[in-house]
């Protein structure tokens, strides 16, 4: 989700007053992750990975380390699997 969409969804459901609590994960908190484990990202594969994480998530394990090694472990199987089809 960019920050814009965001913004528009906080104005929407949400007065200025309203106390929330948000926690951000950007790419290079995705791309930071993965090369601390020796994986290989670039930008816009560390964006798929946030997408598929903002699109499965399950509220009751939120998103943490865990999560984001689970989902880049994914995202790099899937594509080597393509690669070695294609």
């Amino acid at each position: 989700m960019k920050v814009e969409e965001f913004i528009d969804q906080l104005n929407q459901r949400y007065n200025k007053d309203d106390v929330i609590l948000v926690h951000l994960w950007q790419p290079c908190d995705v791309l930071l992750r993965a090369e601390d484990r020796d994986i290989t990202l670039n930008e816009s594969e560390a964006e798929d990975i946030l997408g598929c994480i903002e699109h499965k998530i399950d509220c009751e394990t939120g998103i943490n380390w865990d999560v984001i090694d689970c989902f880049t472990d994914s995202y790099v199987e899937d594509n080597v699997t393509v690669y070695l089809k294609g």
